[in-house]
């Protein structure tokens, strides 16, 4: 993937009033597409009557159709050039729509009305303004309604290859200065990574990324009080096509939940807590609060269900994985706490162990310190690494990782590294090979680019497969034809790749335990996130390799029949090569080297759907 430039900000306020009549005629000529796509998308999630807020209104132009196309709604517009405002006022008096936009000089990262005041929110194409997005958006959850409308919709930022065919294709009737102006835009947007980075930390409930065309993104959640008749808005008959590439439409999604009221503090807490690694990111984590000091981690034995977790033993490592990013979060920000391990069933839910926080009287900023912290930057890379040899400061770093919780940390390279890598080979004919296990995967890939409608499972674009890899994983959804394909070796290629992943990487960590039970399974959970917060600090990535351990510990326990006579004989082989390695009781590998950042990150749901009463 080519690397994109950093990101070149634009003036976040247009000074001179010369300069913003004459941006508002560009306006009026040259984005009227874009405009009524996001006009339609807008009175569509919405309600049809209330108070809407428009931020980084400009000239006005989406407030005044809104308010001539919705005659129940008043409109608060915001901006913070005052010539933008003065030319905006001029606009709604022709259009005799003034009466009903309040428009006001005001900054959208300090919005000056109360929480839960709009019921619907909208921004558009402003966002590259700003040095600190996260900012905006923290606003807009604030003075949003909890089931109101929002809607934020920005450019990408591009590699310059593909900014030069944008500018030079899309704005191919664009004076000189507009393409100057689109460019310059293109360059201070954000990324299709780092905005669906944003859209995960702020968390905002029902809401998902989506993508307009291939030029514009956009965070975007319908009301629960949105109109119940589709309303298309009157657009020239000339670009109504080019228009719909712009429009949303919402009526196949998730509503929202009501939302558990929580303080920032435990929010956050739980926030880093939920942004551990689970198996194919089910999520099988919850929560339960006794105030503000005492957090029950417990987990749904019905979210995963494969073949891979036996006795819930992937379940046990993601909640334990869980509680060591929230530990992190916590010594970072020098909070007294501690975890008692103490596994009970209950009803639904089994829990797993009890974490008290003491806390200070003055309060850190968490979410800072949690923006910063390589929690929320850790994430799997299922890339072909470059090695790069550890220091022996970092060696001695990654080792130690499991010495106060009883697991063995042990790293191998050279030759062992290749004998590893036969394993694995093995361990993935089995994995591709079982019906079970492929119609598990293919039930956790979210094929939709617009994934966060879910907040789990894995994007197609985090496989790493290519074009042709994603079309190949298409066709052999259905068991038929992947069973007649393996038949034609296709399940050995398939485990070939797995085998040149693991060759690839600098090394591979195998966590290993005294025993075999939930315990272990827990504090492997954590000493394994443990390593991959200290690989993400030192600039490496990484990428959990359970098929062998996982079937390992099914077969270690006496479930031999649960395997057929074929893969009976590669587990034999897989045990004895564990054995020539010295890796008893090993629960987890963690490959790990130099790689580009992922083409995609899996979601997250929002922290209140964990949180149990």
């Amino acid at each position: 993937m080519l690397k994109l430039p950093e990101r070149v900000l634009e003036l976040e306020v247009m000074l001179s009033l010369e300069e913003v009549r004459a941006y508002d005629g560009l306006v009026r000529k040259y984005l009227k597409i874009l405009h009524f796509g996001f006009l339609e998308t807008i009175i569509n999630f919405a309600p049809e009557e209330g108070l809407f807020l428009d931020i980084g209104t400009g000239t006005g132009h989406l407030a005044i159709e809104l308010a001539k196309l919705c005659p129940k709604i008043s409109i608060v517009a915001v901006d913070l050039s005052e010539n933008m405002l003065t030319v905006a006022r001029e606009n709604a008096q022709k259009e005799g729509v003034l009466e009903r936009i309040n428009f006001m000089k005001a900054d959208a990262k300090n919005i000056p009305f109360p929480s839960e005041s709009f019921d619907c929110v909208y921004c558009h194409n402003m966002l590259h303004h700003i040095p600190q997005p996260i900012e905006l958006l923290r606003e807009i959850k604030r003075v949003a309604k909890k089931d109101a409308a929002i809607l934020v919709r920005d450019l990408i930022r591009l590699t310059p290859l593909e900014r030069a065919f944008h500018v030079n294709v899309f704005g191919a009737t664009y004076t000189e200065l507009m393409k100057k102006e689109y460019e310059d835009s293109i360059k201070a947007a954000l990324s299709k990574e780092e905005w669906c980075e944003l859209a995960q930390i702020i968390a905002i409930p029902g809401a998902r990324v989506t993508y307009q065309f291939v030029t514009h993104q956009s965070l975007e959640r319908p009301s629960s009080r949105r109109r119940k008749k589709y309303f298309k808005v009157p657009v020239p008959p000339q670009i109504r096509i080019a228009t719909s590439f712009y429009i949303s439409k919402p009526y196949d999604w998730h509503l929202p939940k009501p939302e558990t009221k929580l303080s920032p503090e435990i929010e956050t807490v739980l926030k880093a807590a939920s942004w551990a690694p689970s198996g194919d990111n089910l999520q099988p984590w919850r929560f339960k609060l006794e105030g503000e000091n005492t957090i029950h981690f417990l987990y749904d034995p019905v979210v995963d269900t494969s073949f891979f977790n036996f006795e819930q033993n992937a379940t046990i490592f993601a909640v334990g994985a869980a509680l060591e990013n929230a530990s992190y979060l916590l010594e970072k920000a020098h909070i007294g706490h501690n975890f008692e391990f103490s596994p009970e069933k209950q009803d639904r839910y089994h829990k797993l162990g009890v974490l008290k926080i003491k806390w200070p009287k003055e309060k850190a900023d968490l979410e800072d310190i949690l923006l910063k912290s390589p929690v929320v930057k850790r994430t799997t890379n299922r890339k072909l690494y470059e090695r790069k040899d550890l220091t022996e400061k970092a060696r001695e770093k990654i080792i130690s990782c499991g010495k106060d919780l009883g697991i063995e940390v042990k790293i191998l390279e050279g030759k062992k590294l290749e004998d590893l890598a036969e394993l694995l080979y093995l361990a993935d004919l089995i994995r591709v090979e079982r019906k079970d296990l492929h119609e598990f995967l293919h039930d956790t890939i979210r094929w939709c680019p617009s994934c966060q409608v879910l907040g789990d499972g894995m994007p197609i674009k985090s496989l790493e497969a290519g074009a042709p890899g994603e079309l190949v994983l298409k066709a052999t959804r259905p068991w038929s034809v992947m069973k007649n394909l393996n038949k034609l070796g296709f399940a050995r290629a398939m485990a070939e790749h797995t085998k040149k992943l693991a060759l690839s990487s600098s090394g591979i960590m195998a966590f290993c335990a005294e025993s075999l039970d939930e315990k272990a399974y827990f504090n492997v959970g954590r000493a394994c996130e443990r390593a991959w917060l200290s690989l993400t600090e030192m600039g490496l990535f990484a990428q959990p390799l359970a098929a062998a351990p996982l079937f390992m510990i099914r077969w270690q326990k006496g479930r031999w029949f649960d395997f057929t006579a074929r893969h009976q004989f590669f587990m034999q082989k897989i045990a004895r090569g564990f054995e020539r390695l010295g890796l008893k009781n090993c629960l987890m590998f963690l490959r790990f080297g130099v790689a580009e950042p992922p083409s995609a990150r899996a979601p997250r749901k929002p922290v209140t759907d964990f949180v149990i009463s």
